[in-house]
C-alpha cells in the first residue's frame, strides 16, 4: 500500500493527513502552519497543547521567509511547537521556504525527527538536509526535476518519501510513476517502510 507523507485530505489511501483535529484519520498530525501564527505569539493554544497526545507527529509546522508574520514571531512559535513535539517524542513536519539556517539554529535532527515536506528543489539542497540526518518528503512536481532523478535512481529511499500535500493526487498513482520513472521496483516498500518508521504504526 503506497503511503501519503502529507496531505490536507482524508482518503481511503494510507496517509498522514495534517489536521488541527486529529482523530479524522488514522494517521495525523497535529498542523501549526506558520503562515497562520498570530504576530502577537506568545505561547501555544489551549487547544493545541491539549491534542498534541493524539497525534502521530506534529505539523506541519516551520518557518517562511515570504509569508506569514514576522520570521522571529515564527521562530518563537516553531521553538514552542518544538518543545511540544519532544516531550511526547513525535516527528515535525516542517514546512520551510528560504530559512534553512534559521530552522536548524531551532531543530536538530540527532535529536528531533525532521521531516521536511514539500520538497522539489536542488540535489545541493537535498544532499544537504539528508546529510543533516532529516528525512525529505517530496512534492509530486519533484518527478519533473531531472537533477532529483537522476539523484533518486542511484540512492537509497532510506529518508525518502512521496506527498500528494493538497493537489488531490492519488498516492499510489505518484508513487508508482516515481517507480516507473527511476526503474526502481523497491519505491513503494521502502516508502512503506520509511512511513511505519516514522509514525509508530503498521498498516
Amino acid at each position: 500500500m503506497a503511503s501519503d507523507f502529507h496531505t490536507h485530505r482524508v482518503s481511503a489511501a494510507r496517509g498522514l493527513l495534517s489536521t488541527d483535529t486529529p482523530g479524522q484519520a488514522e494517521f495525523s498530525s497535529l498542523e501549526y502552519h506558520p503562515w497562520n501564527v498570530p504576530a502577537d505569539f506568545s505561547s501555544l493554544p489551549g487547544w493545541f497543547v491539549e491534542r498534541v497526545p493524539a497525534a502521530a507527529a506534529v505539523g506541519e509546522c516551520g518557518l517562511d521567509r515570504c509569508r506569514g508574520p514576522e520570521l522571529e514571531v515564527q521562530m518563537a512559535a516553531l521553538e514552542a511547537v518544538r518543545d511540544a513535539a519532544r516531550r511526547f517524542g513525535l516527528p515535525l513536519v516542517v514546512h520551510c521556504v528560504r530559512c534553512d539556517g534559521e530552522l536548524f539554529s531551532i531543530l536538530d535532527p540527532a535529536v528531533d525527527t525532521v521531516v521536511i515536506h514539500g520538497f522539489r528543489h536542488s540535489v545541493t539542497r537535498l544532499e544537504n538536509l539528508l546529510g543533516r540526518g532529516c528525512y525529505v518528503s517530496l512534492a509530486p512536481d519533484a518527478l519533473r526535476n531531472t537533477g532529483l532523478l537522476e539523484f533518486l535512481g542511484k540512492n537509497p529511499f532510506d529518508r525518502i518519501g512521496f506527498e500528494t500535500d493538497d493537489t488531490g493526487l492519488d498516492i499510489a498513482m505518484v508513487v508508482r510513476k516515481a517507480a516507473s520513472m527511476l526503474h526502481r521496483s523497491d519505491v513503494e516498500t521502502a516508502t512503506d517502510g520509511l512511513f511505519d518508521r516514522l509514525f509508530g504504526r503498521s498498516s
